[in-house]
């Protein structure tokens, strides 16, 4: 089931994504690889987007109660609805539209290491991560 929290509810569930270029953020100063798409994208089930009013290319905002990164939509129908996936270990080269197609988003900046963490581990939530998701309207 999705995790609630009745005072912020989530609208979906992000989950992690590997890339077929990169393997986290090595090979990203690579240019050859780079060649191949350098940002991370929100993958998310084509329903969802037709819901947001989103398309290809789209620029979503996805926050938690710590932080807000923006997004470029793809569309993945294997996903489930309420499911969006990206890759970690990208962005960083600013917040503005433009970096965010060429370097990504930091999901990292969504993660509460502080308070939702593996007792054991110490790791923190990486995966099935409560977001809020709507479609970016630039200012």
């Amino acid at each position: 089931g999705r995790p609630t929290d009745a005072a912020w509810p989530a609208t979906h569930l992000l989950i992690s994504r590997r890339t077929r270029q990169f393997f986290n953020s090595s090979g990203q100063d690579i240019d050859v690889l780079r060649e191949k798409g350098g940002t991370n994208f929100a993958h998310m089930h084509p329903a969802d987007m037709a819901a947001l009013s989103l398309s290809e290319q789209s620029v979503i905002e996805i926050a938690t109660p710590l932080a807000r990164i923006l997004g470029v939509v793809k569309a993945a129908p294997d996903l489930k609805p309420g499911v969006i996936s990206m890759a970690h270990a990208f962005g960083g080269k600013g917040e503005d539209v433009d970096s965010l197609r060429q370097s990504g988003s930091t999901t990292g900046r969504l993660v509460n290491d502080e308070v939702d963490y593996d007792a054991i581990t110490g790791q923190c939530r990486m995966s099935a991560i409560p977001v809020q998701v709507r479609a970016h309207r630039a200012v």
